[in-house]
């Protein structure tokens, strides 16, 4: 009878099987080929006893003998020979269980759609497996070349993924997962900059999650970038003339009580918009005397040497991260003129704002004409050309100013500069799950607000599928990712095409088995000459 599934990965006996089982994989790394000194039956025996149980260890010794085949399938290259080179050794005695890869359970394996044969029998027997199309219930159906076969796409995500987890199982990890953020949180708000290097030092760390935070860097680089553009792009096409005139003329209040422009944009521009005021209003700024701006510039000294002395010793004591923190809020000196001081003004009327640009620049007509030059006022001319030179010097100031806060994208593999305010966006503890409170609602503490969750329970995202959830490979599947030279196997569909029986060639064999040629060899000289049993 075939061996029980609790016996198959005994740590004592070493027994190599085929299938993608934890132990099994530790029974391969400390697996040593016994060397014995019997008779050659007791080699045979052996050979015969170590290699049956990785080729067909579900089926009975009369089951493999009758479909044991001792006829071996294998080419040679005809160009070779007739150099005359010396051609590795072809391993024939592999052959020996190349039969057993006909069976469509073991196609199934090999093609990486279940862990082992007896996985792939149990979805055979399950209605899981098509053959052509049909659905085959017959685990020892042999197939032929060009026989196309499929799996169910969950039938395989189950057999290649992580286990799922029972509830409880669950809750605990999910416990366990929030206790280590929230002793997180806390030392980050303790420890700010430290903690903020010593993660820009474990991301250089290790390779793999810092290629994914230069992805994500870059997507978040690219996407501030286009933000800053858009937004350049968007302030410089409100740039219009008639925008620009309205913004001037409502600050005639506080050009009646100041005599002057407020200085937003630099000199240039102040001068330019008084112009224009007194073109359109006939209002004059108010320029100082001599006098008075000589007196105010010799009082400025005396002022600032009054200044009592604490404040200076104030700004001795300030803190580094204080002066750190403030820096970038400071901001950049400009080239100023007379101004007048920061007070609240009575606002303009917007009415009588918005009458006068609609007389300088009026919107179009019904049929999509403008208004001639010679229907506006006298000075459209002068004050046209004046708005132009506003909204070009606006245009400039804009420009440099966007590209100022551009980001370098060839920057993004240094280090990120320190930011005081990134203990804000990791949010608040959390409270752990009191698994009795959720028995019968599972989702009453949904979402969970874990960053690395998806605000499910963990592996139970979809608590409907029989795997885990987000779908992860199980562990330790990479060694067991080999895939014949006689199936062609496509993962997205989980379909595959057997091609043709497997064979050998020099050097090469298209049966897989992890054992030595010479155990094969007395492992074919065993059933060699056994007879047929039925």
């Amino acid at each position: 009878m075939p061996k029980r599934q609790h016996l198959l990965f005994s740590l004592q006996r070493k027994r190599i099987r085929a299938s993608f089982n934890k132990f099994n994989l530790y029974n391969i790394l400390t697996w040593r080929k016994t060397i014995r000194r019997g008779t050659l039956y007791q080699q045979k025996w052996s050979a015969k006893a170590e290699t049956r149980a990785y080729h067909g260890e579900k089926l009975t010794e009369t089951q493999f003998r009758n479909t044991f085949d001792g006829k071996f399938n294998a080419v040679a290259p005809l160009q070779s020979q007739a150099d005359g080179k010396t051609a590795p050794v072809t391993p024939f005695a592999l052959q020996a269980y190349a039969v057993l890869e006909k069976r469509l359970d073991q196609a199934v394996f090999r093609a990486m759609f279940a862990a082992s044969p007896r996985q792939a029998s149990q979805f055979i027997r399950y209605g899981k497996v098509k053959v052509n199309g049909v659905t085959m219930k017959h685990a020892g159906y042999k197939l032929s070349p060009g026989d196309v076969f499929s799996v169910d796409p969950d039938r395989v995500l189950q057999a290649l993924g992580r286990s799922k987890p029972s509830l409880k199982q669950s809750v605990d990890v999910t416990n366990s997962m929030i206790r280590r953020y929230n002793k997180y949180l806390r030392k980050c708000k303790k420890f700010p900059k430290y903690m903020w290097h010593a993660k820009q030092r474990w991301r250089r760390r290790h390779p793999v999650y810092f290629k994914r935070y230069l992805q994500s860097r870059q997507a978040r680089v690219a996407e501030k970038n286009t933000t800053i553009l858009k937004k350049m792009n968007q302030d410089i096409n409100a740039l219009t003339p008639a925008t620009i005139l309205k913004s001037i003329l409502l600050q005639e209040p506080y050009f009646d009580k100041f005599g002057t422009l407020p200085l937003l944009y630099g000199s240039d521009v102040q001068n330019k918009s008084l112009s224009i005021m007194q073109i359109i209003t006939g209002k004059r700024a108010f320029i100082p005397k001599a006098e008075e701006t000589e007196k105010t510039d010799s009082q400025e000294p005396a002022k600032e040497a009054e200044k009592p002395i604490e404040s200076a010793h104030k700004e001795e004591e300030a803190t580094p991260a204080s002066t750190e923190s403030a820096a970038p809020s400071t901001p950049e000196p400009t080239t100023t003129t007379a101004s007048a001081p920061a007070e609240e003004v009575a606002p303009a009327d917007e009415s009588k704002v918005d009458a006068v640009v609609k007389k300088y620049f009026p919107p179009l007509r019904e049929d999509g004409t403008q208004v001639a030059a010679s229907e506006r006022p006298e000075k459209f001319k002068d004050v046209k050309k004046l708005l132009l030179e506003i909204s070009r010097i606006r245009s400039e100031q804009i420009e440099v100013a966007a590209k100022k806060q551009l980001i370098d994208p060839n920057d993004i593999n240094k280090d990120e500069p320190y930011d005081p305010e990134w203990t804000k966006r990791l949010g608040s503890e959390l409270e752990l799950i009191d698994y009795e409170a959720i028995k019968e609602d599972p989702n009453s503490v949904l979402p969970i607000r874990l960053p690395w969750q998806s605000g499910g329970h963990y592996g139970l995202q979809n608590q409907e599928k029989p795997y885990f959830s987000p779908w992860a490979p199980r562990p330790f599947l990479s060694p067991f990712a080999i895939l014949p030279h006689h199936l062609e196997v496509c993962f997205e569909t989980c379909h595959a095409v057997y091609l043709r029986d497997p064979v050998a060639r020099p050097g090469h064999s298209e049966v897989i088995s992890p054992f030595p040629l010479d155990m094969h060899e007395r492992a074919y000289m065993f059933y060699a000459t056994r007879r047929r049993k039925f």
